[in-house]
């Protein structure tokens, strides 16, 4: 779980930092490793045992605090989500955000009063707030309580905030029957023919409350033509029984889409785009098998089209921002261990950006999804630097062989492993024999071990 806007605070880092390590920890060590002084450690050290005692048992969760250290116990029954659930929903900029959205306070002079905050601290956090809403290409506007940009935008933010938040524990929308909300779910997916599971229904709930307080409040969605003009599922979008009132334009569709991007139940395959939707992923194909290699099994040529045009759609409506977080936290990682492919990712989304059409403006969206792409229908080990691997052992061929394949496997995140002669130049020799040389060399044992293999990962050149 990612709650929204406290993920990077000190009592998210805090908290997860004692996780991570068992057993008392120094108080100056705790400060030094998270960039803080210990006062500031001290002080959310006593925010986080006072809502820990309010919430937990004490057999469950215990924040232990002595002279040598600090230490958390956590039994096997609880996991950090549910206190990640208390310090979101008891953060001022939740409870701000989520007064836009309920329409609870007129200003944020208003909001103060009415959550016994000064006007000065209320401040501060819209400060840090604004920060967040940013990511969306939001503002928040304090003479009015509102946020302000792109309808789909808000609407996102709203969903992000709320499910991050509350969807594993509570309903969270009290003025909101969710009975209600789900017999108007049934009767929809009723009308359509389908049956959802739990958690897509979940996931549909909170879309449909939102929906339904933005259109109450005159906030309605306007959807780029050529999105309306797709099918799913075969039949035209425009055509598929509505879950709205049939007279507000492009609401219908819109949660449709909702069904489509944010649950599991329709595969990429049951969206059929036309236009520039169409043409882009059409592009994109043929440019991403031109930079990491033909696709030859039609199957998974098919399916990578579908995940194209499932993203392009995607990127016509939410326009800013790259919100996946599990997937941009791949991109995250591989920039640092595997650079040459975001490097590699990055060239084909620039040369297709600059063909001017609009699917492919949502650069910060793409680049972390474009990614995962890749990995999964390409071989991307060729853009690795090149290992040059010289064997020499007393095995069969047969083994010989099998040894490759597994150091090719094994190293493929870190390197384009090839096999050269004996009298050619290596980066590294590996041999079961004793042996004098100048070169890099790994001895190993036959059968190779699990010591042979920690010592191969841990190689460099």
């Amino acid at each position: 779980m990612q709650p929204f806007m406290v993920r990077d605070t000190i009592n998210v880092k805090l908290i997860r930092y004692l996780d991570n390590h068992p057993g008392s920890n120094l108080i100056f060590k705790i400060a030094a490793d998270l960039g803080v002084d210990r006062h500031t450690v001290t002080t959310h050290l006593d925010e986080l045992e006072t809502l820990i005692t309010a919430h937990f048992k004490a057999s469950d969760l215990k924040l232990l605090v002595d002279a040598n250290g600090v230490a958390l116990q956590r039994s096997a029954k609880v996991n950090l989500d549910r206190v990640m659930s208390f310090l979101t929903k008891e953060s001022l900029m939740t409870k701000l955000i989520r007064s836009t959205f309920e329409q609870t306070a007129d200003s944020l002079g208003d909001f103060s009063e009415k959550f016994f905050s000064s006007l000065s601290t209320a401040k501060r956090h819209v400060k840090k707030m604004q920060t967040h809403v940013a990511l969306y290409g939001l503002r928040y506007s304090p003479a009015n309580n509102v946020l302000v940009g792109p309808e789909a935008m808000i609407r996102l933010c709203y969903y992000r905030v709320y499910w991050e938040t509350y969807s594993r524990f509570e309903w969270p929308f009290d003025h909101v029957d969710q009975q209600e909300i789900v017999r108007q779910l049934t009767q929809w997916t009723d009308q359509l023919g389908i049956q959802l599971d739990d958690i897509t229904s979940q996931q549909l709930s909170y879309w449909l409350v939102i929906c339904q307080q933005r259109q109450r409040a005159g906030n309605l969605i306007k959807l780029p033509q050529v999105v309306t003009q797709a099918t799913i599922r075969q039949q035209p979008i425009t055509d598929l029984p509505g879950i709205f009132d049939a007279q507000i334009a492009d609401e219908n569709e819109f949660f449709d889409y909702c069904l489509l991007f944010f649950t599991h139940y329709l595969t990429p395959d049951a969206l059929k785009p036309t236009g520039v939707v169409a043409a882009g992923s059409s592009l994109a194909l043929n440019e991403l098998q031109a930079r990491f290699g033909q696709l030859h099994d039609e199957t998974q040529k098919a399916r990578l089209l579908s995940s194209l045009n499932v993203l392009h759609t995607y990127t016509l409506i939410f326009t800013v921002g790259g919100l996946l977080l599990d997937r941009a936290g791949i991109a995250d990682k591989l920039v640092t261990k595997r650079p040459w492919v975001i490097e590699a990712v990055s060239q084909v989304l620039m040369k297709l950006r600059a063909t001017g059409n609009p699917v492919f403006d949502n650069l910060t969206y793409l680049s972390a999804q474009y990614v995962t792409v890749v990995l999964t229908y390409f071989d991307t080990t060729p853009l690795n630097p090149t290992l040059k691997i010289q064997l020499m052992i007393d095995a069969t061929p047969s083994y010989r062989e099998w040894l490759l394949k597994q150091l090719r496997d094994y190293l493929k995140d870190k390197y384009h492993v090839i096999l050269v002669s004996d009298d050619e130049p290596c980066d590294l020799l590996i041999t079961n024999f004793a042996i004098e040389t100048a070169k890099p060399v790994i001895v190993i044992n036959t059968p190779i071990t699990r010591q042979d293999w920690l010592h191969i990962q841990q190689f460099t050149m």
